[in-house]
């Protein structure tokens, strides 16, 4: 379930829409230190596997959310924006962060970013995965790999992602 979420989650629309925030990652914690109590609390030798099965289960409530709800989500900008559909992708980042506004300084701030870094992109022909392997960019991809494949373990993606 975590890793198809995970999947979900990464490569849908929901985070290139959303703002992160504390609020998912404090309510995570207290979970996984309320959990940790149950069956004989953290010094049991004996404690079972309950005390880390619980947060992982709890996470089904967002991710029954996040499937449902995926179908009114609208489209990525960035992937509109690669799509050469920078009107649409304009309209999106209106209607999400600047209340239908084109002329938000967020939404134009936003909006250039995407820019930016597409025509970066552009430029440079990054776009194949031979890139990652390359001496000056594989520690970084390791890095990152083991930083999401921890956060997945301990089941934090969810809660801090779309609570």
């Amino acid at each position: 379930m975590g890793y198809h979420l995970g999947m979900l989650s990464r490569t849908l629309r929901a985070p290139n829409i959303s703002n992160l925030t504390l609020k998912g990652i404090l309510i995570q914690y207290f979970v996984q230190y309320g959990a940790s109590y149950y069956g004989g609390g953290p010094t049991d030798p004996n404690q079972g596997p309950a005390a880390f099965r619980i947060p992982w289960a709890i996470q089904i409530i967002p991710a029954a959310i996040l499937i449902g709800g995926l179908f009114y989500l609208p489209e990525s900008p960035r992937w509109l924006a690669v799509s050469n559909r920078w009107e649409d992708a304009l309209r999106v980042l209106a209607d999400v962060h600047g209340n239908g506004d084109l002329n938000n300084p967020v939404v134009l701030a936003q909006y250039q970013e995407i820019e930016d870094v597409i025509r970066f992109e552009r430029e440079e022909a990054i776009s194949s995965y031979a890139e990652l392997t390359k001496p000056r960019i594989l520690k970084r991809v390791i890095l990152g790999m083991s930083i999401q494949m921890w956060s997945q373990l301990c089941g934090m993606n969810v809660m801090s992602k779309l609570s």
